[in-house]
């Protein structure tokens, strides 16, 4: 039996949280036919088919939305492996995905780049920055680990 990728998994999700193979390749820094080729393959493998692929529409076959929830605790649960295993790490020496607004990262990021790299040469810092609703929307979807904005 031939078991899906986490990659797999996680672009079945992308697809499934946008119905556009377009955005969801955006969302996860890949090109359209890379995506399209791995959810060929997923539905290869499970022989059957996710998603209903109209001229205007995009959405989740039956079997996709069944699909939906084990797929999400699957890749959940595999995070949270790889987070027990870093808890054993030196502090702040994994990837931490930062989330930051426009507004405020000029000012911000010039004096807190230099100090986290002087004091936590392991850390593996990803920026994004984009606007409040967008970065509390991927903390929510666990894609940013932390938010930096302003509050009125």
């Amino acid at each position: 039996m031939h078991l899906p990728t986490l990659r797999q998994l996680h672009y079945f999700l992308a697809i499934a949280e946008t119905l556009s193979v377009s955005r969801a390749a955006e969302n996860c820094h890949i090109t359209q036919s890379t995506l399209s080729s791995a959810l060929a393959e997923l539905e290869d493998m499970l022989g059957v088919k996710l998603f209903d692929r109209g001229t205007r529409k995009f959405s989740l076959t039956q079997v996709g939305e069944d699909m939906l929830l084990p797929a999400r605790a699957i890749l959940e649960q595999t995070e949270n492996l790889v987070r027990l295993a870093q808890q054993q790490r030196a502090p702040l020496s994994s990837k931490l995905v930062l989330g930051i607004i426009p507004t405020i990262a000029p000012y911000l990021l010039p004096k807190l780049l230099p100090a986290l790299q002087t004091t936590y040469p392991a850390l593996d810092l990803v920026l994004r920055e984009d606007i409040t609703n967008r970065q509390l929307d991927e903390l929510k979807r666990g894609t940013i680990d932390v938010v930096l904005m302003a509050f009125p």
